[in-house]
């Protein structure tokens, strides 16, 4: 980019369908080189022969956090193409529910927008089956159009949409509704006498299970803090770094989701939407993230 641009290239030069250096880098979602370009005053209201900006394809081919990075840089998420689609529109068309969450959040939106077609984002989600998606946009549209806050119960005791319960779920009710039960019932009653340290010992270590099992669920697991200054500077001073021609990227551990420096060894959960410390994994049966606090806790309880 850099022998181009010395060269004269101009930033915004267009190909045959009209598409700008940053539309194509946020086609194929390189996110480095869109903050590069952006740092470097690439137009952000250009948009090729059919209306759509690089927010728009963006959002069509499911960057999460080109997305999020595109909005916080300007870019407007009511704009629609030549199409009559928002961003919106072609979020659900890519299938990807945090990229729909996101610009769902995104203040002004008119979720119910509709398309030269007369498709609203709700309609396409149902015309391609995506049941996470068609859950999340009829809640918020729900909301949206209501004068009184409605409680969602079905998400307080199933989860919300990628974020199931289902796991621990089946835990809990194999254990409680099952095994004690089964344990009660037909092993105590007949050995009680002769096993009684068995049994003692065995409901201690229950006990201690259940503790750490709990602990390890509630706790935070590591979360990082979102919106650090740190980021802010980050995204400000990459076009004035230096090194980019030796491969050194200044952007790479920047997370656009929780807008923040990530540490060695942190990394974004997709589940909980969280940057976690020292992450291990996402555990579906203690419905949390295991990081740096509660590592220890979860294998104890294993």
């Amino acid at each position: 980019m850099d022998i181009l641009l010395e060269a004269g290239v101009w930033l915004d030069e267009r190909d045959h369908r009209g598409c700008t250096a940053l539309i194509i880098a946020a086609q194929y979602g390189h996110i480095t080189l869109c903050c590069y370009l952006m740092g470097k005053g690439a137009s952000l209201q250009m948009c090729d022969h059919e209306g759509d900006s690089a927010l728009h394809w963006a959002a069509f081919h499911g960057h999460c956090e080109l997305t999020r990075l595109l909005i916080y840089s300007g870019f407007d998420p009511r704009q629609p193409d030549a199409f009559g689609q928002i961003p919106l529109h072609l979020a659900v068309l890519s299938g990807d529910f945090l990229t729909v969450q996101v610009l769902c959040d995104q203040d002004g939106i008119a979720l119910e927008t509709e398309d030269i077609n007369g498709n609203i984002p709700l309609k396409l989600a149902r015309s391609r089956q995506n049941k996470d998606i068609v859950m999340h946009l009829e809640k918020t549209i729900g909301q949206s159009n209501s004068l009184i806050p409605r409680f969602d119960w079905s998400a307080l005791i199933f989860g919300p949409p990628e974020k199931s319960k289902g796991p621990v779920l089946f835990f809990y009710g194999c254990i409680l509704l099952w095994g004690y039960p089964s344990y009660f019932t037909r092993i105590v009653s007949i050995s009680l006498d002769k096993l009684l340290g068995f049994h003692i010992t065995f409901l201690i270590g229950n006990a201690l299970m259940w503790y750490l099992f709990l602990k390890a669920s509630l706790m935070d697991p590591g979360f990082l803090l979102r919106d650090s200054e740190e980021y802010y500077r980050a995204i400000r001073q990459a076009v004035y770094f230096d090194h980019w021609k030796r491969g050194q990227n200044p952007l790479s551990r920047l997370c656009h989701v929780c807008q923040l420096v990530k540490p060695l060894r942190s990394k974004h959960c997709r589940v909980t939407n969280r940057c976690v410390d020292y992450f291990d994994h996402y555990c579906p049966y203690i419905y949390n993230d295991v990081g740096c606090r509660n590592r220890c806790i979860w294998q104890q309880s294993i």
